[in-house]
C-alpha cells in the first residue's frame, strides 16, 4: 500500500459534495489569456489587468521510474521542466484522477473549510457555476476526486491545498482524460527510496502566472461561475494552518514558496 499526495497550486477552484457519498472537483480554469476588467476603485471604474496563466502537472523526478514517451492527448509535454522534476506537461482540457484508489471515503479537514470563499472575497452571494466549464471541458483542468483526505494550508503567501489517497499497491496511478475525444493516458508513479527510508510520491498540479501574479489574480477564480467581478478581491486565510517542516522543504525545494495572497486556492461558493 502506498500513499499518492497531489498539491494544487494557484488559481485552483474547490467544489466539494459533503453528502454521501462525497466527493469533489478540483477546478483550474483555462487562464492562458489572462483577463481585462473593470474594477470599482473609489468613486470610478479603472480597468485593471490580469495576466496570462497556465496549467501544469509537476513530477518530481524521484517518483516516475519511467516518463511516458507517448503523446498525452490533451497534455502536450513541456521541453524544459524545472530542476528536479522528470517531467511536466501543459493542461488543456484534461480530466485527471488517481486510478487505483484502495479508500471508498473522502474527508475534509477543519484546515480545507478556511481555504477562501468565492462568495466570501467579493461579497457576493448565490455565486452559480458555469457548466461549460464546470462539466463541458472548458477548464484547462478538472480533478475528479472521489476518496482520500483533503487537507489546506499556506504555501508561500497563498492558500494551498493538498489530497492525500491511499493506493492499493505499491504504484499509484494517474489516469488522464482528454475531456473532447475521451482519449486516456496513465502515468504510473513510485516511492523513493533514501537510506531505506521510503518517501512516499507527491506531485503538483498547478495554475499559475506566466511571467507575474499578484493580488488581482484571484479573479481568475471567477471564469468558473457566471459572475464578472467589478471590486478587488478581499482574500482571507483565515485560521489556517501553515505548512508543516516536510511541506515546506516540497515547497522551497520546488520554488513555490513565493506565491502570492492572490495566487491562493479557492473553495466554492
Amino acid at each position: 500500500m502506498t500513499s499518492l499526495t497531489v498539491y494544487f497550486i494557484g488559481i485552483i477552484t474547490h467544489v466539494p459534495q459533503r453528502t454521501e457519498p462525497a466527493s469533489a472537483r478540483a477546478v483550474a480554469v483555462n487562464g492562458s489569456f489572462g483577463m481585462s476588467l473593470e474594477i470599482n476603485v473609489g468613486p470610478h471604474l479603472t480597468r485593471q489587468a490580469v495576466p496570462p496563466h497556465a496549467a501544469r502537472l509537476l513530477i518530481p523526478e524521484a517518483f516516475v521510474p519511467a516518463v511516458p514517451t507517448a503523446e498525452i492527448a490533451g497534455a502536450p509535454r513541456l521541453p524544459d521542466p524545472l530542476e528536479g522534476m522528470a517531467a511536466a506537461w501543459e493542461l488543456n482540457g484534461v480530466i485527471l484522477e488517481v486510478a487505483n484508489p484502495m479508500q471508498t471515503a473522502l474527508t475534509f479537514s477543519s484546515d480545507y473549510d478556511q481555504v477562501p470563499s468565492l462568495s466570501a472575497a467579493v461579497d457576493q452571494s448565490g455565486l452559480v457555476l458555469d457548466e461549460r466549464v464546470f462539466n463541458d471541458g472548458r477548464a484547462s483542468c478538472v480533478f475528479e476526486i472521489g476518496s482520500g483526505a483533503l487537507d489546506a494550508t499556506i504555501a508561500g503567501e497563498a492558500a494551498t491545498v493538498s489530497l492525500t489517497v491511499q493506493t492499493g499497491d505499491a504504484s499509484p496511478q494517474l489516469r488522464i482524460t482528454e475531456a473532447w475525444s475521451r482519449k486516456q493516458s496513465v502515468i504510473t508513479l513510485q516511492p523513493e527510496i533514501v537510506t531505506g527510508t521510503v518517501i512516499e510520491p507527491f506531485i503538483f498540479i498547478t495554475n499559475t502566472g506566466i511571467e507575474t501574479d499578484g493580488t488581482i489574480d484571484f479573479l481568475l477564480h471567477y471564469n468558473l461561475t457566471t459572475y464578472t467581478p467589478d471590486v478587488f478581491p478581499s482574500v482571507d486565510l483565515g485560521s489556517l494552518s501553515g505548512p508543516t517542516p516536510e511541506e515546506q522543504a516540497r515547497f522551497a525545494r520546488f520554488d513555490f514558496v513565493g506565491q502570492s495572497l492572490g495566487c491562493s486556492n479557492s473553495l466554492y461558493p
